[in-house]
């Protein structure tokens, strides 16, 4: 498994992942991409690397046909939904960013169970123990910036500590677009 961190500040959200994939304690790939971009949503998965991939697949698909057929732009809590429906039966766990209909940054946990939750700090995978204790120190009066080198530093003290995190590390972050308000 890898480790996904997820952070809102005042000024927007950023989403951190690392890229091993190990198996059975063994690492198979340095590469994987565990962090989704598409337009303004990101989300980072963790689980079991083919269902992860299906679940990129699936909601990236989703997001696509929810585009075409709704008017509008896709918000927070749509996303959520959607990322609940490709999530259910994979085990995965997940967490969404995007913008809310004030045009916020906010976050939403997807857990197993398919539940969604409106948080402020999540980590997720292998190494969300050690990088739960250093999400509580986070200043949420940072810039975007800071919170991404923030985000980027618990994934390399992670990666020291839990040999399923480590490679390289992808990141995705939405600023507030309050001038759109």
């Amino acid at each position: 498994m890898s480790t996904v961190v997820a952070i809102q500040i005042d000024h927007g959200v950023v989403i951190a992942g690392d890229s091993h994939v190990t198996q059975a304690g063994t690492i198979t790939s340095t590469s994987a991409n565990r962090v989704i971009e598409y337009d303004q949503i990101g989300a980072g998965v963790v689980g079991q690397s083919g269902a992860v991939n299906s679940f990129e697949r699936r909601f990236e698909s989703e997001l696509k046909k929810y585009e075409l057929e709704a008017s509008g732009e896709l918000a927070i809590d749509a996303a959520s939904q959607i990322a609940v429906a490709c999530a259910e039966n994979t085990g995965i766990e997940a967490v969404v960013g995007g913008y809310d209909e004030n045009k916020i940054a906010q976050l939403r946990q997807i857990d197993d169970d398919e539940s969604i939750l409106p948080e402020q700090q999540i980590a997720l995978g292998s190494g969300a123990q050690l990088a739960l204790g250093q999400l509580g120190a986070v200043n949420n009066s940072q810039s975007i910036a800071s919170a991404e080198e923030t985000a980027r530093s618990i994934l390399k003290t992670a990666a020291q500590r839990d040999p399923s995190t480590g490679g390289e590390i992808d990141i995705w972050s939405l600023a507030n677009n309050t001038e759109n308000r």
